[in-house]
Order: C-alpha cells, then structure tokens, then sequence
C-alpha cells in the first residue's frame, strides 16, 4: 500500500467486500440531511451501461451535534437506499453504502465525506491494481444525463493522461420547485460561467469550473496531491486548484451533470447558500458581479509578467495598470519574486513557479482587491453584455445570456495562450 493511503487516508476502511475485478470507475456521493437520495441514484441507474463495471459509493454521515431529527433522517434514506439498490439488476453498475455517525464537530461537512468516499476508492481501485481509473464525485440531490457514465469512462480510456476534469452542468430551469427558486439559480450559474469565462478571455491557465458534483479526478492522482481536504464549503474549489496545476486537466462538455436549484443551509456558502440568500433578499432576477474591466486589467498582467523573468521589477510593474500595481505592493510581489527567480533556471520553471504563487485562490484575491480598488460591482447582466464583446460572442436577450454562455462553455476546449510565456 502507497505512502499517502497508509499515513493520510481517512483511517477507517468500510467496506469488507472488494470492488468488482472489471472495475473501470468510482462515483462518490457524501449525503447528509438528503430526502431525494434516491432520485439521484435513479439518474445514474437510467444511465447508458458502461463497457466495464461502475460501482457508486454513497457516505451517509452525520457529525457528533447532529440533531435527533438529522440522524433518523439519515437512517430512513439508508434504509431506503439499500432496499432500492437490492431491487436493482444492473450487470454494469452496483451500489455501496458507508454511514458514518458523530464525526467530529470541528470537521464534520462535506469535504470530509467527500474525503471518507473518494480514501475508500483510491483503496477499491488500488487492491484492483486500477490506480489510475478515475474516482467521479456526484451530489445526493444532482442528476446526471444518460451519457455521463459512459462518456466519463470513455473519456479517460481515450485520453489516458488525463488527470483530473470538470464536467459539464446545466441547473434545471423550470420544474416542480417554486418559480423563485429557478430564477435564483438561473442568475447564479451565468455570475459562476461569467467569472470562468472573463479568467478565459484572460488566458489564465487555470480557468476551468470547481463545481463538487461536477469533477472526476483519477485516483493516482487524488493520492497524489493529498486526497480531499475536510473543509465544510469550498472544498471543491481547494482541491481541484491542487490539481489543475499539474496540467493535463480537461472539459468533459459531450455529457451534463444536472444539479439541484434548492436553496440550502448545510454549508457556510456556495450555491444552495447563494440561492438562500437570493430568496431571502426578495430579488432573484438581479445579481451585482464583478466589473469586466477587472478582467481585462488581468489579461494585461498575465500578458506582462513574463518581463518579471528578465527586466527589473520596477521596470515590469510601470507597464502594469495602477490597480495592478497596488496589488503587486499589497501582495509583497517583489520579495516573492526574488524567491521565484532563484528557483527559475530557465523560463518554463518559471512560468510554472509564477502560477504557483498566482493559483486560483490567488487570483481570486486578485478581482476583489481591483473591485475594491477600483471597479466596483455593476449589475451582472451588463457585464456578460461586455463580456460577450471581448469574447465575440453574439449579444442577446438577458433571458438568452445563460443559454448562450452554456453553449460557448459546451464547444470551446480551452487552451490558454501565452505565447510570449512559451
């Protein structure tokens, strides 16, 4: 057994049978306080049988001050889980279950049943000698369509290098949900396309969506780079920024994760949080987001800074907009640079070192510093209008900007271009 599922596994195995010996591929769903586990689980039962075998993991957890309410919540969908999954006859695909009780306040969340899951099949598909077949995280109130399984795995046996990819997800927008409900989702997918996609028209390296129900990561590579963190929101977004740095990340755009539009409480943000938030300000058709000009300041630092490999400094930074600047002076730049250019001994160690420092939660610390700086939110709609111009996007209704995004996002394969970088 390899050096991180000895030392930095969750330390319990719950499993006692092994995974099937034609195992291709593991999807890990945590569940908490979930009522419509089974819908989700049906949605990958429809889907189209996959040339080897799926096996799906669901973590029922809870943590030590959970309310009485919660744990018979969780033992009711456990019960029903596995009398569903006992009806079942699916040669292609199986279904497990881990509950997990009075995990520890401090980490109980979704990112530590995320961890539970995915520890439980890095060890699966290692005993299979399957290090490299990827490990899909999946939501206990997401849906998928009937391709998903089949283009995961047909994706990773075509392009076997592949690390890690996001997946492609359309929130539902219309259905049984109150019409608010749609509203709110509808507005806070096209803020999270139009962040991705202004970082794209930036050509940063990184631009890609860390959605949780919406990744795939192979399991050698999970290990890799120290497994799931337990942080109870944003786990997403923190682990898939230790793994696209290594490059070789992907859009799977030929299927669609479908993710539920409820408003929720079991996280400190994110989007159920959002669309909480949303409905209980009374406006869900209106969102302020980030100024576009942000992201055209950033495609003119990310343009610059190679000169930070051979000139001076303070040179580089005179050709830098006055916000960008600021921000260099803020973020104490020029003594991290000196530490990067000691460990830059040609100019591809040095790419690699810069976006090391500037990652993706730096660069989110980057847009707010210059909206704080100097370009204060504006209405969102407005800003995908301008954005749509940098991207040469065709300009349309504000009810079509969503669909229209949704449509760029599914055929663009990204490929950031820095030239002057390579």
């Amino acid at each position: 057994m390899n050096t991180y599922l000895e030392r930095y596994a969750y330390p319990e195995r719950f499993l006692s049978n092994e995974a099937q010996a034609h195992t291709t591929q593991i999807v890990v769903i945590p569940c908490y306080n979930e009522p419509d586990l089974l819908t989700s689980l049906q949605s990958l039962a429809n889907c189209k049988p996959t040339k080897g075998h799926t096996e799906v993991i669901t973590v029922i957890n809870h943590g030590e001050n959970a309310s009485e309410e919660v744990i018979q919540r969780n033992q009711q969908t456990l019960e029903e889980a596995q009398a569903w999954a006992s009806a079942q006859s699916l040669p292609h695909l199986s279904f497990e279950f881990i509950k997990v009780s009075n995990l520890p306040k401090k980490h109980a969340g979704v990112g530590l049943a995320r961890k539970i899951g995915m520890d439980e099949a890095a060890y699966r598909l290692e005993i299979l000698g399957k290090s490299k077949a990827p490990i899909i995280c999946f939501d206990a109130d997401s849906q998928c369509s009937e391709n998903y399984l089949l283009e995961i795995e047909q994706y990773f046996q075509d392009y076997p290098k592949t690390n890690a990819a996001s997946i492609h997800f359309e929130h539902p927008l219309e259905g049984d949900f109150p019409k608010q409900w749609y509203e709110a989702i509808e507005i806070y997918e096209l803020h999270l396309r139009y962040y991705v996609n202004g970082l794209r028209y930036a050509q940063h390296p990184f631009a890609y969506e860390t959605i949780g129900s919406s990744m795939v990561v192979r399991a050698d590579i999970y290990q890799k780079q120290g497994g799931m963190n337990r942080r109870k929101a944003g786990e997403d977004f923190y682990f898939l920024h230790k793994i696209i740095p290594l490059g070789n990340f992907a859009d799977i755009t030929s299927c669609q994760v479908i993710p539920s539009p409820r408003p929720s409480d079991r996280v400190p943000f994110g989007t159920g949080k959002a669309v909480g938030e949303f409905l209980a300000s009374g406006e869900t058709q209106r969102m302020d987001s980030y100024h576009p000009e942000i992201f055209e300041e950033l495609k003119v630092f990310i343009e610059k800074a190679y000169g930070f490999f051979k000139q001076p400094f303070g040179a580089v930074k005179e050709e830098m907009p006055a916000a960008t600047q600021a921000f260099l002076v803020e973020s104490k730049f020029e003594e991290e640079l000196q530490k990067i250019l000691k460990n830059s001994p040609n100019k591809k160690i040095f790419k690699q070192r810069f976006f090391q420092w500037f990652d993706g939660f730096r660069t989110l610390k980057y847009v707010h510093f210059l909206r704080d700086y100097q370009y204060p939110p504006i209405d969102l709609r407005s800003g995908v209008d301008k954005l749509f111009n940098l991207l040469e996007i065709s300009q349309c209704q504000p009810a079509q900007q969503l669909e229209s995004m949704r449509a760029y996002d599914r055929h663009l394969h990204y490929s950031p271009k820095l030239s002057n970088w390579d």
